[in-house]
């Protein structure tokens, strides 16, 4: 009727037919070629549709037949392929290469069958993952007085706990998925040096360690000396009323980006008590500020003459400037201001060159 509609001869008509079918066989030979085929015309042959793994780095194999050249990819980071891919109407044997899993959950995986760019047939892989517990800490350190600690244990199977120390003790002693809080109780320590022990993580046929180091609780007084004062940190969360913070903004001295401050920024404090220590902490605000604690003993008493000591652990690292020292008591500043006003340095470490 198309062509009725241009009244052309006869003649024409007839070549005008000819022509319009040849143009639509091409156009249809076209749309079926390899380049582009439908899956009715291939086909997929594999050995197994769901492949498992073991916890361990292992080789798996699978069998691929494809009756046209095809692919194979995977959609996770941990799987290798090799070869990957094949010609059309040959087995190939592909090597499919697991990294060990190490994370505390099971895995999984999809291979996919690529021919002409499009997925023909997927094949799943299953990896089981490693029965283990862990730590959240591979040591402990804690000061002479009796104390607790928390420690994480974080686990896939069932585990237990124990202390080769006796004045050690750990709550709960065992547990089994997840995480758990366990708490280790540490009697003081009476003697006159540090003392160590190790608490066993058990778990099947495996076992991890935690190292607890514990200082001397006792103190050393010198021949000729009476203790007049001292102060563990293992009382409370803050200190108490013998220390007093320093509070001045940045830049009030040798040029320093620290603010110093008596508080809490950012729900975080600069001076607190954890575990028998004073921990002096230095760190960036929300506000891009840098902040941390100047504290002074006895600030408005002091002594002429004495023995001081403390134990202290220094940071490391460019930027950091840990002291212990000590400065007159009840000086008028304005007419004998720093330094004529005099300074005993006990201990002074510029952070960037450590041990000196």
């Amino acid at each position: 009727m198309v062509f009725s509609s241009f009244k052309l001869p006869g003649r024409w008509f007839a070549t005008s037919i000819i022509l319009i079918m040849w143009l639509s066989t091409c156009f249809n030979a076209s749309c079926s070629s390899s380049d582009s085929p439908s899956e009715s015309e291939i086909r997929v042959s594999v050995s197994e549709k769901n492949l498992t793994a073991s916890s361990s780095a292992s080789d798996v194999n699978l069998t691929v037949t494809v009756s046209r050249p095809w692919a194979i990819q995977s959609d996770c980071d941990w799987i290798r392929i090799r070869p990957q891919g094949g010609v059309g109407d040959t087995p190939t044997t592909v090597r499919v290469t697991v990294d060990a899993n190490t994370s505390f959950a099971d895995r999984e995986a999809t291979l996919s069958i690529l021919c002409g760019g499009k997925t023909v047939e997927t094949v799943s892989l299953r990896q089981d993952c490693q029965k283990q517990a862990l730590f959240s800490t591979e040591s402990l350190l804690c000061g002479g007085q009796s104390s607790e600690i928390s420690v994480t244990v974080n686990a896939n199977t069932d585990w237990t706990l124990a202390s080769d120390a006796s004045w050690i003790a750990v709550s709960p002693a065992s547990g089994s998925n997840g995480e758990t809080e366990v708490t280790v109780k540490v009697e003081a320590n009476r003697s006159n040096s540090q003392r160590e022990a190790t608490i066993a993580l058990s778990y099947g046929e495996s076992k991890s360690e935690l190292k607890l180091i514990q200082m001397s609780d006792e103190i050393i007084v010198p021949d000729g000396y009476n203790l007049v004062w001292h102060d563990e940190f293992n009382e409370g969360t803050t200190l108490g009323s013998d220390w007093t913070h320093e509070v001045q903004n940045a830049g009030w001295v040798n040029h320093e980006l620290q603010n110093y401050v008596n508080g809490e920024v950012d729900g975080s404090r600069v001076t607190e008590l954890k575990d028998g220590f004073l921990n002096i902490n230095c760190f960036k605000g929300s506000d891009g500020k840098v902040y941390s604690g100047r504290v002074y003993a006895k600030v408005n008493s002091g002594w002429t003459y004495g023995y001081f000591e403390a134990r202290i652990k220094l940071p490391k690292g460019k930027g950091t400037w840990p002291a212990f020292w000590m400065m007159p008591v009840g000086n008028d500043w304005n007419t004998n201001p720093w330094p004529k006003c005099g300074e005993i340095d006990i201990m002074e470490e510029v952070g960037a060159d450590p041990n000196q």
